[in-house]
């Protein structure tokens, strides 16, 4: 039996081009992703030193003590927990704050769009003093902030 035939490149659909944003909201978002993958990365080491290297240290450390116990027993018993439940806390307050960072900087974005048009409008749009044109520039501006404020506002549908 034959194979079946390819289908012409031509036919497939192309992947949807992601939005324009501006140089300052594309570089503020490029600081995010890096700072959320080192703190990613830094949380991930404190796990797997707690999870993996203390542990082999745990004979060197037996004559240590913490709270009346000994340190490897402390940590197998309740101080990793503790450690992991630290590591949460500290990547949860991190992110809230660089998420508080991020929506300034698309809220200054959005602002310096919205005076941008505004500017353009008052100026006469790109057709002259065609009033028609003006209002057809500022409902196009007003749909997109909307939609930017609104994407913005809800956390579901952020991109993950």
């Amino acid at each position: 039996m034959a194979a079946p035939h390819s289908i012409p490149h031509a036919t497939h659909n192309p992947a949807p081009e992601p939005p324009a944003v501006s140089e300052a909201l594309a570089r503020a978002h490029r600081k995010y992703w890096r700072f959320n993958l080192a703190l990613i990365a830094a949380l991930m080491t404190v796990g797997f030193a707690v999870s993996f290297l203390l542990p082999l240290a745990a004979p060197a450390l037996a004559d240590v003590r913490f709270a009346g116990f000994s340190l490897p027993f402390y940590f197998g018993a309740q101080g990793a927990i503790l450690i992991y439940l630290a590591l949460i806390v500290v990547y949860i307050v991190s992110m809230q704050r660089a998420d508080r960072q991020l929506q300034r900087a698309f809220e200054a974005d959005a602002d310096a769009l919205a005076q941008a048009v505004a500017t353009h409008v008052e100026n006469g749009g790109a057709n002259g003093a065609n009033g028609v044109s003006a209002a057809n520039d500022t409902n196009a501006a007003h749909e997109s902030l909307t939609t930017k404020r609104q994407a913005a506002a809800d956390p579901g549908a952020r991109g993950s």
